[in-house]
């Protein structure tokens, strides 16, 4: 009860302060949301990004952050990409419910924090590699598709 009770103070002194209308702009719309579903489920894990052409189309020419990696070339991601896609060429992504987290950003109106948890299993000849993972993206809203900015994401568990 005292934690309900401080979180409800801390909402009403940060509207009396006018500090309202940041977490209002912090707030994606159900519209936002749907279109970053969909995006993440029909383009982004669903295995449609499988070409160096496409992946020029979904990430920025110059990525902020790339697992780990700072101001990454977007050559550089085309060739991580294709490395990968050539070392597992059997790839299955399902995004796990109830786990999608989005934000606008504070600096950009057109950039979005995206987490998530999904589902995966890959194959190649004599290997199988399944578990969860949890995914952080920066998407740029460009109006008629996403951009992916930012990626990165760990392993939470393999079978």
């Amino acid at each position: 009860m005292t934690r309900v009770c401080t979180a409800v103070a801390a909402i009403l002194l940060a509207l009396s302060l006018g500090m309202g209308d940041a977490f209002a702009q912090r707030r994606v719309s159900a519209e936002t949301e749907e279109a970053i579903r969909v995006f993440l489920t029909e383009v982004y894990l669903s295995g449609a990004i499988d070409s160096a052409r496409e992946i020029r189309e979904t990430y920025a020419p110059v990525m902020r952050r790339y697992w780990g990696r700072r101001n990454l070339a977007l050559r550089e991601v085309v060739r991580d990409k294709l490395n990968y896609f050539a070392r597992w060429p059997v790839r299955e992504f399902r995004l796990l419910p109830d786990t999608l987290e989005i934000s606008r950003s504070r600096r950009d109106p057109f950039l979005y924090n995206v987490r998530f948890e999904y589902a995966f299993r890959t194959r190649r000849p004599g290997r199988v590699a399944e578990g969860f993972g949890e995914a952080q993206l920066v998407l740029e809203d460009l109006g008629d598709r996403w951009l992916v900015v930012s990626e990165s994401g760990r392993v939470i568990q393999r079978f």
